[in-house]
């Protein structure tokens, strides 16, 4: 029995990994024997049987949860270089404008100064 899990190798890249329980599952099937002063209360093929398959619902409960962790990291990072882009973005736009103004503050001195030594 093969089962998916999502690895995250870095904040851009995912894999899937197919993890292998198959293991498990013989050991289910096979009945080995346990040394005379061994005591179970149950067979251990019992509690064996018993205890797999919370094993495989943990299993498939962590495969899910690691599924909603990786897309909620690339959600973070997606999200995190928008922010960044935003922030570049509204800083290049303000010095244009800063610019722009000083430009036209500037321009309107000049003219001031032009009148004045016109006049003067």
């Amino acid at each position: 029995m093969r089962r998916a899990a999502n690895r995250r190798v870095s904040p851009f890249h995912h894999r899937v990994a197919w993890l292998t329980v198959a293991h498990l599952v013989r050991l289910a099937s096979q009945a080995k024997e346990f040394a005379p002063d061994m005591i179970f209360e149950q067979e251990p093929s019992q509690l064996l049987n018993a205890i797999l398959p919370l094993y495989l619902n943990g299993q498939m409960l962590r495969t899910l949860q690691e599924s909603v962790a990786s897309e909620l990291a690339s959600r973070m990072t997606a999200m995190q270089a928008a922010t960044d882009n935003a922030k570049d973005l509204q800083g290049r736009l303000e010095q244009e404008m800063n610019r722009a103004r000083q430009a036209k503050i500037t321009q309107e001195l000049m003219e001031i100064i032009a009148g004045a030594d016109a006049t003067g």
